[in-house]
C-alpha cells in the first residue's frame, strides 16, 4: 500500500491508487481537519486491487498523520507486503459456477452464473442491505437488485 499527500493550511492533496475515490477523498478530509471543498484526489491507474484498495483507507489516514508533520512537503507513505499483509482486511470465501452455451459460428448465446457468498455491503454498507439483498446493484439499468446467492441467465449476450 502506498499513498504521497501533500497538505498546507489551505489545501490537501493525496495521490493513490484507489478502488474508491469517494471513500480516499473522505478520508484525505477527515484526516486533514480540511473540508471536502479543499481536498484532491489525484488517482492512479490500478491493477490487482482486489477490493483492499477500495473500503477502508487505512493508508490514506496514515500517509496524512506523516504529513501532518511536514506541512507543504510531499510525503510518500509505502507499506511492505509483510506490514500490508499484518493489516488486511479478508473477505470470507465465496463460489461462482458459470456455463454458456454457443452456436454454431461459435458466438454466445447463453450465459448461467450462478454464485454464492457474502456481498461486500455486508461489511462496507450494511444498512443498504434490506431483506438479504443488495438494493444498490443494477438500480440505475432498471433491473432488480442482486440478491446474496443468484442465478441470472442471459439470453442474448
Amino acid at each position: 500500500m502506498n499513498a504521497t499527500v501533500k497538505l498546507s493550511a489551505d489545501k490537501a492533496e493525496c495521490w493513490v491508487a484507489t478502488q474508491n475515490l469517494e471513500a480516499s477523498l473522505a478520508a484525505l478530509s477527515e484526516a486533514s481537519g480540511l473540508p471536502l471543498a479543499k481536498c484532491e484526489i489525484h488517482r492512479h491507474d490500478l491493477g490487482g486491487g482486489f477490493g483492499r484498495r477500495g473500503g477502508t483507507q487505512d493508508y490514506v489516514h496514515q500517509a496524512v498523520a506523516i504529513a501532518k508533520e511536514f506541512p507543504d512537503v510531499p510525503v510518500k507513505m509505502i507499506w511492505s507486503r509483510e506490514e500490508d499483509q499484518a493489516h488486511d482486511f479478508y473477505r470470507p470465501i465465496s463460489v461462482c459456477k458459470m456455463s454458456a452455451g454457443f452456436d454454431e459460428k461459435g458466438e454466445m448465446v447463453g450465459l448461467h452464473v450462478r454464485s454464492s457468498g457474502q456481498s461486500i455491503n455486508a461489511w462496507v454498507n450494511p444498512t443498504g442491505i434490506v431483506g438479504a439483498k443488495t438494493n444498490a446493484s443494477f438500480k440505475a439499468g432498471g433491473r432488480p437488485p442482486v440478491t446474496r446467492s443468484s442465478a441470472t441467465r442471459c439470453r442474448t449476450c
